[in-house]
């Protein structure tokens, strides 16, 4: 008998799938061409722009800097996925998404330089990891 009828469902796939889709656009994509800075956004606000905005989370300038995004994401939303399953990580990652770049243009929506990277999912897990743990 099965000890662990659950466990298909506890597997970390959102964690997985964010994790390879990084890897394969850092090594297929040139991020500087895709990436644009909320100034572009702000004066020419459209559907393509904002495409680019949520894509640029998914982006690296170079090897360290996906390199560093991917060991926090593996080391702590692995953890964090095992305990409250894809859904809701899922839901956890675009809430941080969307947080991260509200932040960036509540800082400085004319700012000529773009967010780029992970940091702010990962940062919005790691901190329910440091708040639910």
């Amino acid at each position: 008998m099965n000890s662990k009828p659950y466990a298909v469902a506890n597997k970390p796939y959102a964690t997985f799938y964010f994790f390879l889709i990084c890897v394969i656009l850092f090594f297929s994509v040139d991020a500087t061409s895709l990436i644009i800075p909320p100034v572009v956004f702000v004066e020419t606000p459209s559907l393509l722009n904002l495409g680019k905005l949520f894509l640029a989370n998914f982006l690296h300038a170079n090897f360290s800097h996906l390199f560093g995004n991917m060991f926090v994401l593996i080391a702590v939303g692995y953890y964090v996925e095992k305990k409250i399953g894809t859904v809701k990580m899922l839901g956890l990652m675009l809430v941080s998404l969307f947080l991260a770049d509200a932040m960036q243009f509540g800082y400085n929506p004319l700012s000529p330089s773009a967010a780029l990277g992970a940091s702010g999912v990962i940062s919005g897990i790691a901190a329910y990891f440091c708040i639910r743990q």
